[in-house]
């Protein structure tokens, strides 16, 4: 992995929840190669609960998640992505 890491922001986690975006492709595809450690993503735990917060929410997004919709994609999106609090474990 490089020493280096970028920060994902919770609107291309978002952009990526939805097909119909103008966004979804290229969000898509940053996240999926998030899969590789050496990609250099992370999310912090602040941006996962933004994304939850901003997917569940009918005045934010055309179609809304449920919670529990939410939650999975979000533990996709931490499993795929480096996460600052792997640090904690080391």
């Amino acid at each position: 992995m490089s020493d280096e890491l970028t920060l994902i922001d919770a609107n291309i986690l978002v952009y990526a929840l939805f097909p119909e975006s103008e966004h979804y492709l290229a969000c898509r595809t940053l996240i999926n190669a998030g899969a590789s450690l050496e990609a250099g993503l992370c999310v912090t735990s602040q941006i996962l609960a933004e994304f939850f917060s901003t997917v569940t929410n009918s005045k934010r997004v055309s179609q809304v998640r449920t919670p529990e919709d939410a939650a999975d994609s979000g533990f996709f999106v931490a499993s795929c992505i480096y996460t600052r609090e792997d640090d904690w474990n080391r």
